[in-house]
């Protein structure tokens, strides 16, 4: 049974946790990005951060941004 998993960020370091997840039985369902909403990233739907929030409030998710700085102000 896969866990469903969205990742926050659609730069380098969302990919390097994309393929981590994967091998570690999740699946990946989307990728959110507040620049570069209504989009596929890797052939996965890219959704805007509040798309994510009124459907998906129940999943897992995984702020994949490389930045410190950045990282933090989202979390």
């Amino acid at each position: 049974m896969s866990s469903k998993l969205i990742i926050i960020g659609s730069g380098g370091h969302s990919l390097s946790v994309m393929n981590v997840a994967i091998s570690c039985g999740y699946s990946v369902i989307h990728f959110v990005d507040k620049k570069k909403k209504d989009l596929n990233y890797m052939g996965i739907p890219l959704i805007s951060i509040n798309k994510c929030v009124n459907s998906h409030a129940n999943e897992n998710y995984f702020i994949a941004i490389g930045d410190n700085v950045r990282r933090e102000e989202v979390y």
